[in-house]
């Protein structure tokens, strides 16, 4: 297969035009939308609203395939540099689109560098591991609809850019080899073996990629609405079960007022005895959550090749209490209010009896 190195024609002046963010960039045949470039977003700072990610990488053989020609491209450590320069030179810092479709506004580079240290360089502070002469960029997102719509929800996971390139000679095969992964050779070799076989379609990740997200998004829809009709029927268990214990304890509640205990007080004692309980649940549920992960992974690994890992996460357990807590609050106030029906002289009346 051959190995194409793209450069930047110098006398036209032209290179990259825009940086796109993007969830699966697509390859247009006149300008190079690069999706083995993607690398995932580094949110630098929530509120001012920055992100980070590499650009474009020097030296990695990205396959690409026109019809029925396929081929590799690379660019050159130089070359990221010239087109790093000309993307700032020319004043083309605010162009950006979505998903290499759309125009859009409010996206600027605000930062712009090559990785010169493994150990340290900036982006190693937010967990990249980029090689040397990559070319890494900020983004301020100054758009909400950009960064609430697509940046928030994960639907775009990287940069991707947009430009226009030459062709060079073509690069001598081995030289690329060392830079491809085993992934990519095992590729290759399929490839081989297929390549004359018309009744073979080979399918690659990117193919896929968007049924299964489909499938997990469908399947996210509804553990949502089994979620929210669990807690319904909970919140209906709550309330039957505390309309009887209070029922049951019409005389422990009459004793209580007639020793001068307001209906408040009462109250405040029943409310936190649910908290305590709402407590011991959520935390034995939580924990009992990461027995049940490792046994769901070796179903999944084995049926679907998928890995799930339990990761403990004070925010989730947090948002899991506060839902837990308001399911109860809803429920259990119409009955602990029962509580102001009885009265201190119902002990008379049971007395009587």
């Amino acid at each position: 297969m051959r190995i194409v190195e793209l450069i930047l024609d110098e006398d036209q002046e032209i290179g990259i035009e825009a940086i796109s963010v993007v969830e699966n960039p697509a390859i247009e045949e006149d300008f190079i939308a690069l999706k083995s470039q993607e690398f995932k977003l580094a949110e630098v700072d929530k509120e001012r609203r920055i992100l980070m990610g590499a650009l474009l990488i020097p030296n990695k053989p990205i396959y690409r395939r026109n019809g029925e020609d396929e081929y590799y491209i690379y660019f050159s450590k130089d070359t990221v540099l010239k087109a790093s320069q000309m993307y700032l030179t020319q004043g083309k810092q605010n162009n950006s689109t979505l998903e290499h479709q759309y125009a859009i506004e409010g996206l600027s580079l605000v930062e712009s560098w090559l990785v010169e240290d493994k150990v340290h360089d900036k982006s190693v502070k937010y967990g990249m591991d980029l090689p040397l002469g990559t070319w890494v960029g900020s983004v301020k997102v100054n758009n909400d609809k950009i960064w609430n719509e697509f940046v928030k929800t994960g639907k775009v996971k990287g940069f991707s850019i947009e430009g226009y390139f030459a062709d060079k000679m073509e690069r001598p095969k081995e030289a690329v080899q060392e830079d491809l992964s085993k992934e990519d050779k095992l590729l290759n070799k399929i490839k081989e073996i297929f390549k004359d076989d018309l009744t073979v379609r080979l399918r690659y990740p990117e193919n896929s990629a968007s049924g299964l997200r489909r499938v997990i998004d469908n399947f996210s829809q509804f553990l949502s609405l089994v979620s929210i009709s669990a807690m319904l029927i909970a919140g209906i268990g709550i309330a039957n079960t505390l309309l009887s214990f209070i029922n049951q304890s019409n005389m422990s509640i009459a004793v209580k007022k007639a020793l001068g205990f307001f209906s408040l007080n009462i109250k405040t004692i029943y409310y936190l005895q649910l908290l305590i309980l709402l407590t011991f649940v959520s935390i034995t549920s939580y924990a009992l959550s990461f027995l049940l992960v490792p046994v769901a992974d070796v179903y999944l690994s084995e049926g679907l090749g998928l890995n799930i890992k339990p990761i403990f996460s004070l925010t989730n357990f947090i948002r899991i209490y506060l839902v837990g807590a308001l399911v109860l609050i809803i429920f259990s106030i119409p009955t602990i209010n029962a509580i102001d029906q009885v009265k201190a002289s119902n002990l008379l009346s049971l007395i009587h009896i």
